[in-house]
């Protein structure tokens, strides 16, 4: 039976629908209007800035690479839905991320949140074209000839036609490069490219290197070396007949290899060295195999180098670089792109520029010098002021084929730091130094190499003097200093009725050609930013690709702020702090949200470090506090790491003492018996306390480690079975303390 509406039913009704609207129709918060960048402006490092809507409770901000916001290039939150990103909340009208965008075109819009957590209406959508200046502009300000080119690639002694052992390349610095890539290809061999990466403008590179404190980014090893020096092989097998596998982790498919085989004391070889090209390559534990016959000896070592082509007098070369912005991560996440390259110094900048031309040159024959090889190098220069980046050069030994140098932070070449051989006589390290200290000198010298004279096949470079030759003659110790100098310009600007503050500062180039007009140091990476309001041991901290900083991402608890900056070179190692003005956040003049709104979570990129015991850099965590409330009593910041002390400190804040080690190299095992082993590394970085003694531990199944040799060198002998698997790691142990463990080795014992 069908209902009867009666006119009290229908009334009933029609009263519930209009009042359903009633409510759920709330006028939205307006879209609020957009300031800068302003439309269709490039700029490099963008600030974002509204017009405030009242009864805001915070806002969110959307950047993507198309008018739909499909392809969002912020990245995901903490709080995001797998596979996508939410708008970013930020507490104030001016924006600042902390990475860096795409070198591309993008869009962007603004929307309030009121504090019933309803959303208002967007904004309309403005676009801004990111690309990287020359000139490195503060954020926000916009550029009118855009361009990241390096410019003026140019041999060290200028020409075209260098001695063979005297080859530098040089450039112009690009402000906001971390590092650089320089592409070298020989003129009658236009496929043989070599691409590597060096933190520098200067390039003279090394053909061999040893840094106990970082590898460097990708050394130009093996284009200047007159031979490869031979490696020992982790071990090696026959997997099939005239087919040999040699676990390495250099070698790369189709490189050209020279193998040889030694009997098991390393003195006498047994199989005579042969080329072979490099079949395949990779694994764990990571193994390389060519084909030839390999000794019926099982307890032969195997040796050998991979060829690269090395720089020979009278060949032609030519070279090009560009710049790299190695950019926070993770950036990107929707395009996959980081980090973010310049343009060559070969490429037009502009339409209708003409494109510069590559640097060209033929080395001639080396230059024989007056140098002897019975005696150490004399420097050019015995002190280096303020050499960011060390040019170290030396009269060339007659009869020489190669240097070994050798850097250390004391006079007494105890506390060594790297050791490098080299073809030429001027030489750059191709890793960053730290600062050393308030008195920030490093101390070198270097001895002449020769072809072994017992050697006929000139296989083998014998560096063979004692080092107490030029340790104990001033004539032959060179020094320099490395002092990086902070950055200038610092700012801080308040917003939204003092409660957020945009925090500024200069780029680390600038700051440098201040003090020395003609300074090129390395890259900077990103930038370290410090507030509190009481020690430096309970601030926050920050990490960001600009040169500015707005709080308005994790907003500050109310009260007096001091803070610093400091930048993070092109290997991510601190460089000087320089401390801005102090600010101040006021209580907010109107009510906190509700605790029931949906307060979205502050960006990982704004991350907090979490303590170290064994690195003097900061390590980031996966969230941060908001509000961030540093140094107040009665809040639970997040704890932080004591401010480093070994990183040119300030001349009020005292030197570095009481410091562990750093830990050392991973350990290289190699056979020396039937029944022993020889595990060898390289040393800790004493920053404070010397290393007292190098703790070996060895396990049997990966997990459970035990102590089985304390000694004072850097190698050492220890007896195992046939057949077994082990696993080795050393740690330093000092007055001030034992560093962290060094890297794990896996070693195999053959039966």
């Amino acid at each position: 039976m069908r209902p009867m509406w009666t006119s009290a039913w229908l009334f009933v009704v029609a009263l519930v629908l209009a009042l359903v609207p009633m409510t759920a129709n709330a006028a939205p918060l307006p879209a609020p209007t957009l300031l800068t960048p302003t439309a269709g402006a490039t700029v490099d490092q963008p600030l974002f800035s509204w017009d405030p809507v009242a009864e805001a409770a915070y806002y969110e901000i959307e950047v993507a690479l198309d008018d739909q916001f499909v392809t969002v290039t912020d990245p995901r939150l903490p709080t995001d839905p797998v596979g996508v990103a939410q708008p970013r909340p930020v507490y104030g009208t001016t924006y600042v991320p902390t990475f860096s965008y795409a070198a591309k075109t993008h869009y962007w819009h603004v929307r309030a949140v009121g504090t019933d957590g309803a959303r208002g209406e967007w904004s309309a959508s403005e676009t801004f074209t990111r690309r990287w200046t020359n000139l490195d502009e503060a954020t926000g300000v916009q550029a009118d000839e855009p361009a990241s080119r390096v410019e003026n690639v140019r041999l060290l002694t200028g020409g075209s036609t260098p001695a063979l052992n005297d080859i530098a390349i040089t450039w112009d610095p690009v402000p906001g490069a971390a590092y650089y890539q320089l592409q070298l290809t020989p003129t009658n061999s236009p496929d043989e490219t070599i691409t590597c990466t060096t933190p520098h403008t200067v390039v003279a590179p090394a053909y061999e290197n040893a840094y106990v404190r970082r590898d460097a980014l990708d050394p130009c090893d093996g284009i200047m070396s007159p031979i490869r020096a031979w490696t020992d092989a982790t071990a090696w097998s026959e997997p099939a007949p005239d087919q040999i596998a040699i676990e390495s982790t250099d070698g790369r498919t189709g490189d050209l290899v020279y193998v040889r085989f030694m009997d098991a004391t390393g003195e006498s070889q047994i199989v005579a060295p042969f080329a072979a090209e490099i079949e395949s390559a990779g694994g764990d534990p990571r193994t390389f195999t060519i084909a030839g016959s390999a000794p019926t000896d099982p307890e032969a070592i195997a040796q050998f180098f991979v060829v690269r082509f090395p720089i020979e007098a009278h060949k032609g070369y030519s070279v090009r670089v560009r710049a790299v912005d190695a950019t926070v991560e993770p950036d990107y996440p929707a395009i996959g792109t980081t980090p973010v390259y310049g343009m060559w110094s070969d490429e037009r900048r502009e339409p209708g520029e003409a494109a510069p031309g590559m640097l060209v040159f033929t080395p001639t024959d080396p230059i024989a010098g007056s140098g002897s090889l019975f005696d150490p190098v004399v420097p050019r220069n015995l002190t280096g002021i303020d050499s960011d980046v060390p040019v170290l050069s030396w009269e060339p030994a007659d009869g020489a084929v190669a240097y070994r140098v050798v850097i250390a932070l004391d006079r007494d070449f105890t506390n060594r730091v790297a050791e490098y051989r080299t073809r030429g006589a001027v030489f750059v390290p191709p890793e960053t130094y730290d600062d050393n200290g308030p008195a920030g000198t490093y101390y070198w010298f270097a001895m002449p190499c020769r072809y072994d004279p017992l050697d006929p096949s000139q296989s083998e470079v014998k560096c063979r003097l004692a080092d107490s030759a030029a340790i104990n003659d001033l004539r032959y110790v060179g020094r320099f200093s490395k002092r990086s100098e902070p950055v200038l310009d610092l700012t801080a600007t308040t917003f939204d009725d003092d409660q957020n503050v945009l925090l500024r500062w200069g780029d680390a180039l600038t700051s440098a050609r201040a003090v020395y007009p003609a300074s090129t140091p390395g890259g900077v990476k990103n930038y370290q930013i410090q507030f509190t309001t009481g020690t430096w041991a309970r601030s926050a901290n920050v990490e960001t690709d600009n040169l500015a900083y707005s709080t308005a991402v994790a907003p500050l608890y109310p009260g007096e702020y001091r803070w610093r900056v400091r930048p993070l070179d092109g290997q991510t190692k601190p460089l000087a702090w320089a401390s801005g003005p102090d600010f101040t956040i006021s209580e907010p003049q109107e009510p906190s949200p509700s605790p029931t709104s949906p307060t979205p979570e502050p960006s990982t990129t704004s991350p907090t470090p979490q303590p170290s015991t064994t690195s003097p850099t900061p390590q980031p965590s996966t969230t941060s506090p908001t509000p961030i409330a540093p140094g107040i009593p009665g809040t639970s910041p997040t704890p932080t790491q004591p401010a480093p002390v070994y990183q040119a400190p300030a001349a009020d804040e005292g030197a570095a003492e009481d410091i562990a080690p750093d830990p050392p190299g991973k350990p290289r095992v190699t056979k020396v018996t039937k029944r022993k082993l020889r595990v060898h590394w390289r040393a800790s970085e004493e920053l404070g306390e010397p290393v007292s003694a190098y703790l070996v531990y060895r396990s049997t199944n990966g997990a459970s480690f035990k102590r089985v040799r304390s000694t004072t060198s850097q190698t050492t002998r220890i007896k195992v079975k046939r057949g077994r698997t082990y696993w080795f790691y050393v740690v330093a142990d000092s007055e001030a303390g034992r560093s962290g463990q060094s890297r794990t080795t896996r070693f195999r014992m053959p039966r």
